[in-house]
C-alpha cells in the first residue's frame, strides 16, 4: 500500500477515541498528531523505506488493520 493509499484510507476512516494501545509498546494519545507526524515523514519518501522509516510506515498499517478489524481499541489501555 502507497503512503498516498494510506492518506486517502485515514482521511475517511472513523478513528478510535484516544488513549489507546496500538501494541504493548506504542500508546497512541492523539490519533490526529500520530497520523500527522507519521505522514510528514512518509511524505516523499519511495519503498524500501530505510530502518528509520519503515517502523512509521508499519505502525500506520498496524493501525489501518486494528481498525478494519472493528476492535474497540479503547478498551486495551
Amino acid at each position: 500500500m502507497t503512503v498516498a493509499q494510506l492518506e486517502a484510507y485515514f482521511r475517511t476512516a472513523k478513528l478510535p477515541e484516544t488513549p489507546f494501545n496500538l501494541n504493548p509498546s506504542h500508546k497512541i494519545l492523539d490519533v490526529d498528531l500520530f497520523l500527522e507526524s507519521h505522514f510528514i515523514k512518509l511524505r516523499g519518501t519511495q519503498p524500501p523505506y530505510n530502518a528509520i522509516i519503515r517502523p512509521m510506515y508499519d505502525r500506520l498499517i498496524e493501525l489501518r488493520d486494528l481498525l478494519e478489524s472493528g476492535q474497540d481499541l479503547t478498551k486495551n489501555i
